[in-house]
């Protein structure tokens, strides 16, 4: 979701740089509160973000568009990118000390809640049309229509990549 405002909002390439910021943020926070930063986190960071610039400069180009109100509405994305790369990193940091100490089924019961009522309060605040109904387009769920396009995708996403990616990844924490 972040990207796609960012996106929306300013030029694509910054939003590769500044939006995946959380790694340098996590090792500068480290550097910066004297914990020690191990030589491959530092490189592993360092090397992504030359990465992530070569990549933005390449594809910069003039501003087609110009104008006051452009370049207002590209510092607006700026600061939401990099808002958004300070608060993974702030996730991840708490993610990391408070997974020992909660079960991995209540974590991730309640961090898919709280992301999924984060989700419906984005979408009333920007007035996107949405109920709670099976409705197959605006309807919350409407993922669970038994149509061959959805059901089998919304099942291979949630199984998949959420049940095993993301719980095995929360799980090694």
């Amino acid at each position: 979701m972040r990207d796609l405002i960012c996106k929306i909002l300013f030029n694509v390439s910054y939003d590769s740089v500044l939006s995946n910021l959380a790694s340098l943020i996590i090792i500068g926070s480290k550097f910066a509160l004297g914990v020690p930063v191990l030589l491959f986190e530092g490189l592993g960071a360092l090397i992504g973000l030359f990465g992530a610039f070569i990549c933005a400069s390449a594809s910069s180009g003039p501003d087609d568009q110009g104008g006051e109100s452009n370049s207002r509405l590209e510092m607006v994305g700026n600061i939401l990118a990099f808002l958004a790369s300070v608060s993974t990193a702030l996730y991840l940091t708490v993610a990391k000390k408070l997974r020992p100490k909660v079960d991995l089924f209540l974590f991730m019961f309640l961090l898919f809640s709280l992301a999924s009522l984060f989700l419906l309060v984005y979408m009333k605040v920007s007035g996107e049309a949405f109920e709670f109904s099976f409705h197959p387009e605006i309807g919350t769920f409407g993922w669970m229509n038994p149509v061959f396009d959805r059901l089998p995708l919304e099942l291979y996403m949630a199984i998949i990549c959420n049940g095993v990616g993301t719980t095995g990844y929360i799980a090694i924490m």
